[in-house]
């Protein structure tokens, strides 16, 4: 049997939240399909958790500092695991009180599991079918994992799982040098590691503007951070102590990395590939993200897709305003 819904949402991030808080009050029916943890990237392993690790750690570098503003202050010391804890602690009430609002509204329908495409407008989860002549896809992003010789033989973090280290790292390696690599690089080294960022391009950032990307790197050179512009990782092994990473850059020079912990931030991709959406004959690029046109909707008539999932502007400021849009384009 078929469940018709006014709109489905499959997400439950920043996006896809967005779009159910401004239908649900027009009492139309709508699904929304997540998976845990409920509130997607952002608030879990995202923007919410790295600003109260950083918040911390720049609490950490002020003590440290504190003799150039001519006040007298012991070296700090971090009990990474009680700050771990916090930060659990409120993400899990904030999760709770957004389900908790969620199950309040009596034409929203929450359904937690993985969906698919089986049809035209047609949604497949726990072995459901749901259709909907408006459907919203906001999956959001996963962490790249590069292939690399070795990598699969070692122990290594994405954002998802590195801000769950409980103890120290004595020295943390970063693979990638963009946003996710640079404010978590900083974090950890003011926190105590020993932090060394290996990044293909000759800048740091490279997104932004090379002037943007010279002041970061002098400011991370004066706090400590090793940086390897230009480099590539080319092989991974396991050691004793953690990993030993090999690193060449175009003119074929080696340099050899030894660390106690791998971070890999490289990039991100969409979970579109996860809704089997050559079923509905949506289109994605060749990087996987969901094509949309100015209207934010799919090839498919009434099919949106926002946030992550599109891979055009993966922050939560964008992602709000994508939600925002998609619903005023599909409803009006």
């Amino acid at each position: 049997m078929t469940e018709e819904f006014d709109a489905i949402i499959i997400g439950a991030g920043e996006a896809g939240t967005q779009v159910e808080s401004m239908v649900v009050p027009t009492g139309k029916k709508v699904a929304l399909i997540y998976q845990d943890p409920y509130g997607g990237t952002c608030l879990n392993v995202g923007c919410i958790p790295s600003k109260f690790m950083i918040h911390r750690a720049r609490i950490a570098h002020q003590v440290r500092t504190a003799a150039r503003y001519h006040v007298s202050a012991s070296a700090p010391t971090v009990d990474l695991a009680a700050i771990v804890k916090e930060k659990d602690e409120r993400l899990k009430k904030e999760r709770e009180g957004m389900l908790e609002d969620a199950n309040k509204q009596k034409n929203l329908t929450l359904i937690k599991g993985q969906a698919r495409f089986t049809g035209d407008h047609q949604i497949t989860v726990q072995g459901r079918i749901l259709h909907a002549d408006k459907i919203f896809l906001a999956t959001g992003q996963r962490p790249v994992v590069p292939h690399i010789e070795g990598l699969d033989r070692v122990q290594y973090y994405t954002n998802e799982n590195v801000m769950n280290l409980t103890e120290l790292p004595s020295h943390l390696v970063i693979l990638g040098g963009g946003y996710i690599g640079c404010e978590l690089g900083q974090c950890y080294r003011r926190y105590g590691s020993e932090v060394t960022i290996v990044q293909s391009n000759a800048h740091l950032v490279p997104n932004e503007e090379p002037e943007i990307s010279k002041v970061i790197a002098q400011a991370f050179s004066d706090e400590g951070l090793n940086l390897l512009l230009g480099y590539k990782a080319s092989r991974i092994e396991p050691t004793e102590q953690g990993i030993r990473l090999t690193v060449q850059n175009k003119a074929g020079d080696e340099r050899t990395v030894a660390g106690s912990h791998l971070f890999v931030a490289i990039g991100r991709q969409s979970n579109g590939d996860t809704l089997d959406l050559q079923v509905a004959g949506i289109e994605t690029d060749d990087k996987g993200n969901i094509k949309v046109n100015d209207y934010l909707e799919t090839n498919i008539s009434g099919i949106y897709a926002i946030g992550d999932a599109n891979g055009q502007q993966p922050f939560t400021p964008a992602c709000l305003e994508e939600g925002k849009v998609a619903y005023t384009n599909a409803f009006g």
